[in-house]
C-alpha cells in the first residue's frame, strides 16, 4: 500500500470539563483540546490522516503523562480494516500498542520544546481500501494519579459531523510535499478545489515561524517550491492556513 500522509480539515467540538493539569493543543496552535470534546475529519482511500497535538504541565510540579488509546470502532471494508496508531514520548507505536510510556513534563513545560523525534502525540490513521466511519478515542493519564488525565475523541468520516465540516474539507483535496527529509529545496503540491488565498506557515520545533508565505491557490493542482537551505536541521511543521482550516505536517530538514 502506497502511503501519502494528507491532513483534511480538523473541526472539534468543546463541552465543559475540568482540564486538570494539562493544556492539550493542536501543535503550534491556540486551538485548544478539552476534556470530552471530539474531533472531526475526513479521509482518503488507502491513505493515512494525521493529527498532531502538543501537551502542557501547567500544574506547578514535574509530572510524567502517558497516551492510551481505544479503538471503538474501524472501518471495515473490502476485507481491509483501517488501522490506527499513535506516537509520543520519542517513539512511534504499532497498532497493537495501546499505552505509551510516560513522558515527564517539568512545570509549565510542553512536550514539543523537548528535544528529539515524536515527544508530541501523533494520532496516525491508515484508512482501508474506501472510506467509512472510524471512531478513535485517547486518553492523556498522570502516570501515577488516575484522576489527573484528559479525554478526546475522533470521528472520522462522521455521516452525522456539523456540515461545516464536510463544507470546509471540500475546498482542499491533497497538501503534501517532497522530498521529506529535506536538505535544499522543498516542492509543495497541493490540489484545492477552487480559487483560494492561503498562508503557508514553516514552524521549528518550539513553534516559532522560520518561513511565511502568502499563497493564492488555484483550481486543480498547485506547485511551488521554497528554499529551506538557511535551516538548521531538525524537525519542523509545515501548517496550510486557509480561512479558519489548518492543515498540518511534520517536516524534518537535513
Amino acid at each position: 500500500m502506497k502511503i501519502i500522509i494528507i491532513n483534511l480539515a480538523l473541526v472539534f467540538s468543546i463541552k465543559v470539563f475540568s482540564q486538570n493539569n494539562i493544556l492539550v493543543n493542536f501543535i503550534n496552535t491556540t486551538n485548544t483540546v478539552a476534556a470530552g470534546s471530539t474531533i472531526y475529519t475526513t479521509t482518503t482511500a488507502e491513505n493515512t490522516s494525521e493529527i498532531i497535538l502538543d501537551i502542557k504541565n501547567i500544574s506547578n510540579s514535574t509530572k510524567s503523562y502517558l497516551v492510551k488509546r481505544y479503538d471503538i470502532i474501524l472501518n471495515s471494508v473490502n476485507s481491509t480494516t483501517a488501522v490506527a496508531r499513535f506516537c509520543f514520548a520519542g517513539n512511534c507505536y504499532l497498532a497493537g500498542t495501546l499505552i505509551s510510556p510516560p513522558l515527564t513534563l517539568t512545570p509549565g513545560q510542553s512536550a514539543s520544546s523537548i528535544q528529539g523525534d515524536n515527544q508530541v502525540l501523533s494520532c496516525d490513521f491508515d484508512e482501508a481500501s474506501a472510506i467509512g466511519y472510524s471512531y478513535i478515542k485517547y486518553t492523556f493519564i498522570n502516570a501515577i494519579n488516575s484522576s489527573d488525565s484528559l479525554q478526546f475523541s475522533i470521528k472520522y468520516n462522521d455521516p452525522n459531523a456539523p456540515l461545516t465540516i464536510m463544507e470546509t474539507s471540500k475546498n482542499l483535496d491533497a497538501f503534501n510535499f517532497f522530498p521529506n527529509p529535506v536538505s535544499d529545496e522543498l516542492t509543495f503540491k497541493i490540489k484545492a478545489t477552487k480559487n483560494e488565498k492561503s498562508i503557508l506557515n514553516i514552524y521549528n520545533g518550539i513553534g516559532a515561524i522560520t518561513i511565511k508565505k502568502e499563497i493564492y491557490l488555484t483550481e486543480g493542482e498547485n506547485i511551488f517550491q521554497i528554499k529551506t537551505s538557511e535551516l538548521p536541521v531538525g524537525i519542523y511543521f509545515a501548517s496550510l492556513k486557509i480561512n479558519n482550516s489548518t492543515f498540518t505536517k511534520k517536516l524534518i530538514i537535513k
